[in-house]
């Protein structure tokens, strides 16, 4: 156990765009939209990533956004988690779909090599926001 304690020392958000390639595999396999590569100067922690439509419609259809990720830089990449997509067709009275995926315990990025990646099930397009700290 270290003996310095470690704290967050500044937000963290990045943006991406995940393109609309269905990708219904829960192996990794398939395309996959990079969201956050860790850097090797100081480590990181991922908190939350929210999600929201990016056609320029904003119509969605029921599915899901599948989160993975790679400890090496490349495959093998592990399934971390799932958000439901809601159908909606945006109006005046209806919002376009957006939510937010919390993991069960915020996700470590030590180092360069820890990436994290989404694809979406249907072939839609997503905006995505990554949340978290530098930890210093």
């Amino acid at each position: 156990m270290g003996t310095t304690p470690v704290f967050a020392s500044a937000d963290l958000l990045a943006s991406a765009a995940i393109a609309a390639t269905a990708n219904t595999n829960h192996d990794g396999s398939g395309t996959l939209a990079t969201l956050f590569t860790g850097t090797n100067a100081v480590p990181q922690r991922i908190d939350a990533i929210a999600i929201n439509a990016g056609a320029a419609n904003g119509v969605t259809t029921a599915g899901k956004i599948r989160f993975f990720i790679s400890t090496t830089g490349t495959a093998p990449f592990r399934k971390i988690g799932e958000l439901n997509v809601i159908a909606a067709t945006p109006s005046a009275t209806v919002a376009a779909f957006s939510d937010v995926w919390y993991p069960p315990r915020p996700i470590a990025v030590p180092d360069a090599n820890t990436i994290i990646y989404a694809a979406p099930h249907n072939a839609e397009a997503f905006v995505a926001q990554v949340y978290g700290s530098k930890l210093t």
